[in-house]
């Protein structure tokens, strides 16, 4: 089964930004990115300068510093902010388009002034029209490994920042590797002034900086399965991980959860003890408490959204709600559960399991209520509809390990039932056990033994083994009257690739062989090896007694007999 993970598209929020208002008129809607928190203080109303005392040149410029999930609410002024929250973000791509006026004139500043505190303003439904200069070529920047798009040399004047891509867009983190489950949330479109006035209004700032945000989410799954099986029934362990997308400006995070999808004949997860702790952006730990910071319970709506990566066969899920108030934009949210291991994970050899993020940023509070202490039902209340990152899945394997016994008497061989094996993981030579047997058992009628269910050795904890190593059998006895060899030990592979099925061909008729792995054959993962016994045959010495012995008696008899008569004769003739 494909366990590639395809990216669908992101969720289309639109996210704040943070920013000095169009020529730093104090427009507070447009100043700030708004997360999981309350709103900072607005700017202070300042003393705008004059409109003519704008430098002369074409050489300002703009610098979108991007950003995700900040974690504190700040004002912007238009200078560079050393303190600003949340990560770079590498490869959104930001177009500029110059607006029609021109700024040096007083007429039209305050007429783009006025329209930019209109634009700019949070919760807008409609936004004002606007007309570009036809005499500036619109730029487009893609952001670079410090979440930074310049554009340089620019002309005075009022500019639309819109971004144009963000969907590929990842973390400029070092190391960063993208599972396809992503969900960016890209900016509103603002309008910034440049230059802008600086924060005593007395003067003009030429570089300009701002930091519009993306809101972030993303989802991954772990699994350690590492020597877990099924025919013993073990436990697999289970790893939900959500990052907590900060809320656009004037909204907010009120509904955040994990959804988990499963094949419940496979697996049966302890979803009612699982545990959930936070960790921050800052490396702090918390330990959620269950009925207090979080709610869990079974999910009828695992499926909600259509994804390609659902785990194969689903037919089951639970949800793990959080409640907002303990989260901050950026936490991971982590969940862990044990599953155990079912008899159903025996029937396409392939276990998956997979989960995706839940949440929505609203200002509907209609007949809501938090969760926990409230049990987390399908869909949240409100007319607000939720969003959902796509599925990242995890995928256990496991396999077969079958024997086929013979015994063989007179050059002929026949199935031969009640030979017990065991089988357990090979020391590197291949020579014998490393460690314990893992499971044993007998042959039956028709001469077979299956170790079913089996982790396969090249692929754990949803990973590549780079050395995979073996499963050895060996023989502990056979049936009275056959013989075994007890230093044996077959070596056998068993793969996600391992395609193996019946009895070697002429195993039976063959007298020269005496043990033959299974040729390749089947789709089952599968492996096995068919061993031989002889009949012990008892030599017999030959008979003592009988017909000879009884004759030697018969003639001392005789002899005895006479010599007794003689001395009787003897006795009389004297």
């Amino acid at each position: 089964m494909a366990i590639a993970i395809k990216k669908t598209a992101a969720i289309a929020i639109a996210a704040g930004l943070t920013f000095a208002g169009s020529a730093g008129i104090a427009a507070q809607d447009a100043l700030a990115q708004t997360t999981n928190a309350e709103a900072p203080g607005p700017r202070a109303t300042e003393q705008l300068a004059a409109s003519n005392t704008i430098p002369e040149g074409d050489n300002f410029s703009l610098v979108v510093n991007k950003r995700y999930n900040p974690t504190e609410l700040r004002v912007g002024t238009g200078e560079a902010d050393a303190d600003i929250s949340g990560e770079a973000l590498q490869g959104a791509t930001f177009k500029v388009e110059k607006l029609q006026g021109d700024i040096r004139k007083q007429e039209d500043f305050n007429r783009l002034a006025k329209l930019s505190q209109e634009y700019n303003k949070a919760g807008v439904a409609k936004k004002p029209g606007i007309t570009t200069d036809d005499g500036f070529t619109a730029q487009e920047i893609a952001t670079d490994s410090n979440g930074q798009a310049t554009f340089p040399n620019l002309p005075a004047g009022a500019y639309l920042v819109t971004e144009t891509e963000w969907e590929n867009a990842r973390p400029a983190d070092a190391g960063y590797e993208s599972n396809g489950t992503e969900t960016l949330v890209p900016a509103d479109p603002f309008i910034v002034f440049l230059p802008m006035t600086s924060t005593d209004g007395k003067g003009w700032i030429s570089n300009v900086n701002v930091y519009p945000k993306n809101s972030f989410a993303r989802v991954e799954k772990a699994v350690v399965d590492k020597d877990k099986h099924v025919l013993n029934e073990d436990q697999v362990t289970y790893t939900l991980t959500g990052i907590v997308p900060s809320a656009q400006e004037g909204k907010k995070l009120d509904w955040f959860g994990l959804r988990d999808a499963y094949n419940n004949t496979e697996i049966t997860p302890d979803y009612e003890n699982l545990t959930v702790k936070v960790i921050s952006t800052d490396g702090t730990e918390t330990e959620l408490t269950k009925g207090t910071d979080f709610a869990v319970g079974a999910d009828k709506g695992y499926a909600s959204v259509a994804d390609e990566n659902l785990a194969d066969g689903a037919n089951a899920g639970f949800f793990v709600g959080v409640k907002p108030s303990v989260l901050k934009p950026g936490d991971r949210v982590i969940a862990t559960v044990t599953a155990d291991l079912l008899d159903g994970a025996n029937n396409d050899q392939e276990v998956e399991n997979s989960v995706r993020e839940y949440f929505r940023h609203s200002t509907d509070d209609s007949n809501f209520k938090e969760v926990p202490p409230e049990t987390p039902p399908n869909t949240p209340p409100g007319d607000t509809p939720p969003n959902e990152t796509p599925n990242d899945k995890v995928v256990s394997y496991f396999g077969n390990i079958q024997v086929f016994k013979t015994g063989e008497e007179d050059g002929t061989r026949t199935a031969l039932q009640g030979a017990t094996f065991e089988v357990g993981k090979c020391n590197t030579d291949g020579t014998a056990f490393d460690g314990d047997a893992i499971a044993k058992g007998e042959t039956g009628e028709d001469g077979t033994l299956t170790f079913e269910g089996l982790h396969v050795t090249d692929y754990a904890d949803d990973a590549l083994v780079e050395d995979p190593g073996k499963y050895c059998l060996r023989e502990t006895d056979a049936p009275a009257g056959y013989s075994f060899d007890k230093d044996a030990v077959y070596p056998l592979e068993l793969t996600r690739e391992t395609k193996n099925g019946g009895q070697p061909a002429g195993f039976l008729t063959n007298t020269d062989v005496k043990s033959a792995n299974f040729e390749a054959a089947g789709t089952k993962i599968a492996n096995g090896v068919a061993v031989n016994n002889i009949k012990r045959n008892v030599p017999l010495l030959p008979n003592t007694g009988g017909m000879g012995v009884l004759i030697m008696a018969l003639a001392g008899l005789t002899i005895i007999g006479g010599g007794v008569y003689a001395a009787r004769r003897n006795s009389q003739s004297a």
